[in-house]
């Protein structure tokens, strides 16, 4: 175990924020230990006399049962004693008040016991007992008063103290600034001298060796010097600064917890019925230099099982976090490494929607539940051990357990919700609260990819719409459907790929501006009926072009519907599945974060009804013959919730044109390098070409993919391979790193829309062969194989793409580190994974999936009970 251990008999329980140490030894002195082996002799000596005595009587002939008396005569010290150590067991402020207590007790009960022996009669014990319970009033309303006065004694000093620690702030922070601005210009000289004297190193690099020897000495030792004065700042300053204010902020509130803080550690309990001590929380660890990202925001320790933090770093936003690139680690191994880049690729400005809060995509997934809890999973992480495995709750680091080398080296679990309190109201709750997180699919897993993630899927998406309605291909046809963000970005190059038109509504400019630049759109129309126009043109050529519309879909839609637009598939990619980042009509955008925050209830009434005017759209473009389906974005479940009755009278993208895949196994298969080098992706789209040259469609995604997708952030890949194949492409991949052809290892992992790792009714499993819908066995039994199979880390999720209460879903990601170790488990792990797609398939009766199993073993023989 890291770190100091608690003495013996100490309990340590973890929280989320510190360590809180429970003992339970006695805290008795040894006078005291001593004075309770005398009360146990004293009590075996009257035990023997009071037996002699019994014996003696037995002796005589009976009669009179004169021993009780000496029972009694015996007793009576030892009860007075007992009462009194037991009196001293209590906190100071209360000891003579208990001892009082307990010896008027004793001695009633002598009273009563008296008046027993001697006949009962007329009950004098009265008069005696009264006179002791005034007396032990009498005691106990003095003492009241004089702990009355002394608490308001108390409080005001605490008050006082308060008042004068405020004044001092604003005095103190002006001086530590002024400190850490010297110490910081001293730095910036060392620096530049650093820079002089490599320049003149430079100049003496071929003639003088010595004199260069001489200058990068001097250089170093000035960097040393200037990094050491960094430290001093971040661990020292800014901490009290900090905490000074954090102190000065504390008005009414924090003087009572103050207060009730003070009279607790004044008055530790102990004795029966009480909770044990606390030890004081020990001192928070100062915070370290992170010379990455100049963040000084956290350093995280861990014992065993246990996480404990400094400051919560919530004030401490990054925002231009990006991954390493190269082949040095900062870990203690690749697993650790790759969790940790491709946690920061999640929330790299290419990459993420909203990276200054967290925002992934999907308008709520996140990456990490708050900056403080994103800095320390990177700080653990980068701790972690070959043979420990770090817990995540919801975006928060929890704990480190042993576990071995086979096992992950990080367990995720977002969001998942008892079922009956799996509504957005109760996450909402929880969220405020601090306790949980939206994790989408892959923003929680921290396997997201940019746009391209989703690219490939859509493309073969719209490639089965051609193959169903349009003779395998889009040529000559116009795709409408909304939503630009980090899901809906990939459709308009998805549809031109397949050589279709498309015209795209966006109520966000900045989004447009991004798939613009980023190659996924081609241009912005003026006005609907502009685009429409270019459109049809594009149409009528049969050229690939995509139109972007700046607009509220659910205004947009019916406008088209009413003109008689010329559209041959319809969709829809808004982020519907989560009624608060959906724009109502009649709502400006710039207007919509206010509005939400004033009234969240009527919000999502007003979203929920314009998802309902969106869906009825899109029904009356499906009765005038177009080619219409949900893209799981939950906007049907939505609209039916609004009252349109006929939200589902289109199907989900799943049982219209996947479902076929999913029963052989296939799914989006993904990997970035972690080199961050373009080479090491162009390398892996080769091995993959040479491994499957006979499939066509998989070698023209390559194709395109290399041709048209801009990488964000880590250069990565993405295409459906099914079972069978994505282990060869893992281990011809760990074979590439093996050798050196690869400049640093691959993470590989996948969508979670996947084959066997999802249950989302209104997706993926919807309108299962045998109606297991909502059956969530599935993505637990998933993510369980992965564990067991070897992944680097799994994940489990609640909601995804469509939404609280509607989705269990799991991932996994594996790393290709050139190893025999990693090769074993990408071979376990990629065949695994998809025949939990197959198995799951098959037992649903897809006779495609029941053929595949059969052939490998997959099943179990059963027949069930008719």
């Amino acid at each position: 175990m890291r770190g100091k251990s608690l003495p013996p008999g100490a309990a340590r329980v973890a929280y989320g924020r510190g360590v809180r140490a429970e003992t339970r030894t006695d805290r008795a002195p040894r006078w005291y230990l001593r004075w309770g082996t005398f009360l146990r002799l004293e009590a075996a000596a009257s035990a023997v006399l009071g037996t002699i005595g019994l014996v003696g009587w037995g002796l005589s002939g009976g009669g009179y049962f004169w021993p009780a008396w000496q029972w009694f005569a015996l007793s009576v010290p030892l009860a007075l004693q007992a009462a009194v150590r037991r009196g001293l067991l209590e906190e100071a402020g209360h000891r003579v008040l208990a001892v009082h207590g307990w010896v008027s007790g004793v001695l009633a009960l002598g009273l009563l016991i008296i008046w027993a022996l001697a006949g009962a009669g007329p009950f004098w014990p009265a008069w005696p007992c009264l006179v002791l319970g005034l007396l032990l009033c009498c005691h106990m309303a003095v003492r009241a008063r004089v702990r009355g006065g002394r608490e308001r004694e108390l409080a005001d000093r605490i008050d006082v103290l308060t008042r004068t620690r405020s004044s001092a702030v604003d005095v103190q922070a002006a001086e530590l600034r002024r400190i850490e601005r010297d110490l910081h210009d001293g730095t910036q000289a060392r620096l530049v001298s650093v820079a002089m004297s490599l320049g003149l190193a430079e100049e003496l690099l071929g003639c003088d060796p010595e004199a260069l020897a001489d200058l990068l000495a001097e250089a170093r030792t000035s960097t040393l010097s200037a990094l050491e004065d960094l430290r001093t700042v971040m661990k020292g300053i800014r901490q009290v600064q900090r905490g000074d204010r954090r102190q000065a902020g504390r008005h009414g509130k924090g003087r009572r917890q103050a207060h009730q803080q003070h009279l607790h550690e004044a008055r530790p309990a102990t004795g029966r019925g009480r909770q044990p001590p606390r030890a004081r929380r020990p001192a928070l660890p100062p915070a370290k230099l992170n010379l990455q990202g100049d963040r000084a925001c956290r350093e995280l320790s861990h014992e065993r099982g246990v996480l404990r933090g400094g400051a919560r770093g919530d004030d401490c936003p990054v925002t231009d976090v990006r991954a390493p690139r190269s082949a040095a680690l900062t870990c203690k191994g690749w697993p650790q490494e790759a969790a940790m880049r491709m946690l920061m690729n999640n929330l790299d400005p290419e990459v993420a929607e909203h990276p200054d809060q967290l925002v992934v995509y999907g308008g709520s997934g996140r990456a990490a539940r708050s900056w403080g809890a994103y800095h320390a999973i990177v700080e653990a992480l980068r701790q972690l051990n070959h043979d420990e495995t770090l817990l995540v709750q919801s975006g928060k680091p929890v704990g480190v357990l042993r576990t071995h080398e086979w096992a992950p080296r990080v367990l995720i679990a977002n969001a998942n919700l008892v079922p009956q309190w799996a509504t957005w109201e109760e996450f909402r709750r929880l969220e405020q609260l601090g306790l949980t997180m939206y994790g989408q699919m892959t923003a929680g897993s921290w396997i997201y990819i940019g746009t391209q993630g989703i690219l490939q899927g859509t493309y073969e998406t719209f490639a089965a719409v051609a193959a169903k309605r349009f003779g395998g291909t889009l040529a000559g046809t116009i795709t409408l459907t909304a939503g630009l963000g980090g899901m809906g970005g990939a459709q308009p190059l998805a549809v031109t790929m397949n050589g279709g038109v498309a015209i795209c509504v966006e109520c966000d400019p900045s989004r447009v501006a991004r798939r613009i630049e980023q190659g996924y759109l081609d241009e912005v129309a003026d006005d609907v009926d502009d685009a429409v126009r270019k459109a049809v043109r594009a149409r009528d050529d049969r050229r690939p072009r995509s139109f972007g519309i700046i607009g509220n879909a659910a205004e947009v839609l019916p406008h088209l519907l009413a003109t008689s637009a010329p559209v041959d598939v319809v969709t829809d990619q808004t982020s519907a599945h989560d009624p608060l980042t959906y724009l109502p009509r009649g709502v400006a955008l710039e207007d919509m974060a206010a509005l939400r925050a004033e009234d969240a209830s009527g919000f999502t009434r007003r979203a929920r009804e314009s998802m309902a005017a969106h869906v009825a759209a899109m029904v009356g473009f499906l009765d005038r013959g177009a080619e219409v389906f949900d893209y799981g974005n939950s906007i049907r479940g939505e609209a039916r919730l609004a009252g349109y009755e006929r939200a589902f009278a289109f199907p989900g993208f799943v049982p219209a044109y996947i479902r076929p895949m999913f029963c052989e196994g296939k799914g989006p298969f993904r990997w970035a390098a972690l080199s961050g080098s373009p080479e090491d992706i162009a390398a892996t789209d080769r091995a993959v070409a040479e491994l499957f040259p006979d499939n066509e469609p998989l070698n023209r995604w390559l194709k395109l993919a290399g041709e048209r997708v801009k990488f964000q952030g880590l250069p990565a890949r993405i295409c459906w391979l099914g079972y069978g194949e994505r282990h060869l492409a893992g281990l011809r991949f760990n074979e590439l790193v093996a050798r050196g052809d690869l400049a640093a290892p691959l993470a590989i992992g996948r969508d979670h829309l996947d084959t066997g790792s999802v249950a989302s009714p209104y997706r993926e499993t919807e309108g299962m062969a045998d109606g297991s819908d909502a059956i969530a066995d599935w993505p637990l039994l998933n993510a369980l194989v992965n564990t067991a199979s070897g992944a680097s880390w799994v994940s489990i999720h609640h909601g995804g793409g469509v939404g609280i209460g509607r989705s269990i879903h799991a991932g996994q990601v594996c790393v290709a580190d050139g190893s025999g170790l990693a090769a074993q488990k990408l071979e376990r792990v990629l065949t695994n994974d998809p025949g939990t797609g197959v198995i799951r398939h098959a037992d649903a009766g897809y006779p495609e999936a029941r053929r595949i199993a059969d052939a490998n073993s997959l099943g179990v023989d059963f027949a069930p009970e008719q």
